[in-house]
């Protein structure tokens, strides 16, 4: 099966930028103030705002990037059985996909293929690789991805809990991934 698997919020937590952006921002946003799934509309700025200072400090951006609790372990496991790619919004420039490559080379992860698609629209690339099963936390996105016929795992958070379809299964965490996984290979 083949298996797709987003970045910020899936293999990250969903709210790892928070202490980097209310820094930024001078705010105190906490994890239940999340309920967009877009950071401008969280801060309260404009996208050329949010932007402006997002490219003035992209280096503190991706020096706060963590990794989800189990995520190395169970997608370890899980690219054994699956065929696994990374498909990711994230803008593909040099720096970026520098930044990106280092994160999954510091999780041993190195070995999945990496997308970069510098939009946030999945389903093309979806489709073109064949995706039978997109782990993804942005409703958006799993909502186009499941219209499209394609299952998503949608990873619980804040800015997502209101998302239904019959092609999406909500899971909390790593382990339920890999659980699921097991069943339906």
């Amino acid at each position: 099966m083949n298996v797709a698997v987003d970045i910020d919020g899936v293999m990250s937590s969903s709210y790892y930028y928070l202490p980097y952006f209310n820094k930024l921002h001078n705010t105190n946003i906490v994890e239940s103030q999340c309920t967009q799934y877009y950071l401008r509309d969280i801060f309260g700025v404009t996208e050329e705002q949010w932007k402006l200072k997002y490219n003035q400090n992209i280096k503190g951006f991706f020096d706060s990037v963590d990794i989800r609790e189990n995520a190395v372990e169970c997608l370890s496991r899980i690219k054994l059985i699956h065929n696994c790619s990374f498909i990711t919004a994230r803008e593909d420039t040099e720096y970026v996909r520098k930044r990106t490559e280092d994160y999954l080379k510091d999780n041993k992860l190195h070995d999945i293929p990496l997308h970069m698609l510098s939009s946030h629209y999945k389903v093309d690339k979806a489709k073109e690789l064949g995706v039978d099963i997109f782990v993804e936390d942005s409703e958006s996105n799993a909502l186009e991805l499941a219209d499209s016929g394609i299952k998503v795992l949608l990873m619980d958070a804040n800015y997502n809990k209101n998302t239904k379809h019959k092609n999406i299964i909500r899971v909390n965490n790593w382990l339920e991934i890999e659980e699921i996984l097991k069943r339906i290979k």
